[in-house]
């Protein structure tokens, strides 16, 4: 591998745009490799891991503070074995590392900085640190030299703490199975009361600032007034997302959300877009949308989606992972304007109102500033004032300096994508979105493989060598959503392929989980298994709502006695910390609420096509739709009740089942419509 030479180091023949961004710093980095831990045992020195992402503000600011500081380097260089790892191509270190720092410090994020003995055990780390003491946090000269010292003269103590630091985060994947039945009722009912106990009455979502989004957590809410009528999950849903409309982390320009607000108001952005964040967002608008009929969710999940195919989608047809914070050297530059710029581009007369509608003051209502949010929600502009304001802003913020974007292609989060496309495109009438969720997915089953298995990250035509558990899950999901949005079985039957791969290549017959990289992968100091549900859900419990889907519609049993033994295993962690397992509450629901199975007999394509226009335009979220064809291509059928049935009309007909009771088939397309009105949660019609 290449050595220190020429302001090159050794991540320079990476493809990680965030590895790739420290290629040229004075730190003598190694990627994630066997050859840094033999060299950390060789010369007995401790290791520094730092991890990040390319769109990450402070990993910029420590970068130039720290590893760009020739001084700092040559400590780091002289005293450690130091590793850069891109935590976007490797969520099983990021979970584990992080997971350590938690533990040692109370508090996480990114960069994230680890010291690590030669064998790769956590002993003490951190965040961000800076270059001189500031924040009331020592310098990173500082903890560098006090590391040193009690690496040196404190060997047996540290290799002792790291020893019941690692016993710790074992005992945490230690689950006791809960020995009553898969899913209590009655943690669907808790969770909902804890949720309520955490909700932000006055601006939405959940805790005090910083204030991230939690679209699972929402979708949860969601079910829980499909399933129980209370409008008061409904009404924290919605109250959630029109301030997030309103604010500073909506981007009222270019549409899609920033990672998240650092005030409780959502006024205040930290600037980075992510892929996950905008892809569960603009479903979760749609899902709203389907369920009041308020034209506001609608707008706002077309922007948002609109946002990703023109910004973030790769000619081939994959999405890119992120967009930068930082523009020109500043947070948030591109994304920020004066009273003076807004004046010249929206004329004296419209500028006072403008100026109101986006609380937009002469001295800046941000660090001198200006961030464009709803500053008086109850001024309503002329449409067509707002549409020509917006473009000309738009056009004028184009000739600034673009934030960078990260170029590469995960897998897992453009499976999110997906079905977010698939599941948007008839509600919101565009047909357009599940064409380019086709071609995404055709792309992944094309490109992304290697040896008949997917691979984690796609870049310049390179894959990755690693693949990991939600690369499978999110994409098995994706399929299904796919195959809900068009009949087309080969969906159907690509995600059965997956689903099967997934459970021989990470599931663990021992424990009744999956783990999160396959069995032969590089072996950690402990075993990845990620468990909580976060800004995207867990490996886990995405796996469990892709088997349960798979039962429900191939009838296979080895599926559900995997997700009931699954459920048994997380009862009380999810009883104990609902926000923390949203996803996982989803699949509770989906397994014990009732579920709307809907087959369709004798449909042509015509046929179909009316059908999924029909059955998608309402917010049915434990559907289980399935054809039975003309014999020319597979068929599946849900529900054991008709499974094995036959329509004797020659025209198309549907049979609803609710939890296996069926009621009379239906042919006339009107009548179907009113039917699954009837069983879904709409308030609003049309």
């Amino acid at each position: 591998m290449a050595e220190l030479q020429n302001n090159i180091n050794r991540l320079s023949i990476e493809t990680s745009p965030y590895l790739l961004q420290h290629a040229t710093d004075p730190v003598d980095w190694y990627p994630w490799c066997e050859e840094a831990f033999e060299r950390a045992r060789d010369e007995n020195k401790p290791i520094f891991l730092s991890i990040g992402y390319s769109a990450c503000h402070w990993c910029h600011v420590m970068s130039r503070e720290c590893f760009n500081n020739p001084e700092i380097a040559t400590m780091m260089n002289d005293n450690f074995i130091n590793i850069k790892v891109d935590r976007e191509e490797r969520p099983d270190l990021d979970h584990i590392y992080m997971r350590a720092v938690e533990a040692m410090t109370g508090r996480g994020g990114w960069p994230l900085s680890v010291f690590l003995t030669p064998g790769g055990k956590p002993f003490f780390g951190g965040t961000y640190f800076p270059q001189h003491p500031q924040y009331g946090m020592p310098s990173f000269v500082q903890i560098l030299a006090t590391v040193k010292r009690a690496f040196e003269e404190q060997r047996e103590d540290i290799e002792s703490h790291a020893d019941e630091l690692t016993k710790a985060l074992m005992k945490g994947y230690q689950i006791k199975e809960h020995d009553k039945q898969p899913v209590d009722p009655t943690v669907l009912d808790g969770a909902f009361e804890k949720a309520i106990g955490d909700y932000d009455n006055s601006y939405g979502g959940f805790g005090t600032a910083p204030k991230f989004p939690e679209p699972v957590m929402m979708e949860f809410l969601l079910r829980t007034y499909s399933r129980t009528h209370n409008g008061k999950a409904l009404n924290m849903v919605e109250l959630t997302l029109e301030k997030m409309a309103e604010g500073g982390i909506y981007d009222q320009i270019g549409g899609g959300f920033h990672r998240y607000s650092t005030d409780n108001m959502w006024r205040i952005p930290h600037f980075e877009k992510m892929l996950y964040d905008n892809a569960l967002l603009s479903r979760l608008y749609t899902h709203v949308f389907q369920i009041t009929g308020k034209s506001l969710y609608k707008i706002i999940a077309e922007q948002t989606i609109d946002y990703l195919l023109n910004e973030m989608r790769s000619e081939e047809g994959g999405f890119y992972s992120s967009q930068d914070a930082d523009s020109e050297g500043q947070e948030g530059r591109f994304y920020m304007w004066n009273k003076d710029e807004i004046t010249r581009i929206v004329g004296d007369n419209d500028v006072d109102i403008i100026s109101e509608y986006f609380g937009i003051a002469d001295r800046g209502n941000f660090e001198g500033s200006n961030i464009l949010f709803r500053g008086k929600p109850e001024i309503k502009l002329d449409a067509e004032l707002l549409d020509r304001v917006k473009n000309d802003l738009y056009r004028q913020r184009q000739k600034r300096k673009q934030p960078s974007k990260d170029e590469k292609v995960i897998i897992s989060w453009n499976g999110i994508v997906i079905s977010s496309l698939a599941q948007c495109g008839t509600p919101l009438r565009r047909p357009d979105y599940i064409r380019e969720a086709e071609k995404c997915a055709d792309f992944i089953l094309s490109k992304m493989k290697s040896n008949g298995g997917l691979m984690h990250t796609w870049k310049g035509n390179k894959c990755s060598r690693y693949v990991f558990l939600e690369d499978y899950a999110f994409l098995s999901q994706s399929l299904i959503d796919l195959y809900f949005a068009t009949f087309n079985s080969k969906w159907l039957s690509s995600a059965l392929v997956l689903a099967d791969e997934m459970v021989s290549r990470f599931f663990i017959e021992e424990d009744g989980l999956f783990y999160d990289v396959p069995a032969g992968s590089d072996k950690l100091f402990i075993d990845s298994q990620n468990l909580i549900d976060g800004a995207i859900p867990s490996g886990n419990s995405s796996a469990a709502m892709v088997l349960l889907y798979m039962h429900f519609l191939t009838g296979r049993a080895d599926f559900l006695r995997i997700v009931e033994r699954m459920f048994k295993e997380l009862h009380d962690k999810v009883s104990s910390f609902p926000r923390g397992f949203a996803n996982w509450l989803c699949a509770m629901d989906f397994y014990s609420s009732p579920r709307v199975e809907i087959s369709i007999f004798n449909a042509d394509k015509a046929g179909l096509d009316q059908l999924v226009n029909i059955i998608n335009a309402v917010y049915l979220p434990n559907k289980i739709v399935s054809f039975k064809g003309d014999g020319t291509e597979e068929s599946f059928i849900a529900g054991e009740s008709i499974r094995d049935k036959n329509m004797l009309h020659e025209r198309t007909t549907v049979v609803v089942c609710v939890n296996n009771a069926c009621q009379e088939p239906l042919s006339d397309l009107a009548e179907i419509s009113h039917r699954l009105k009837n069983l879904s949660c709409r308030t609003i019609a049309g």
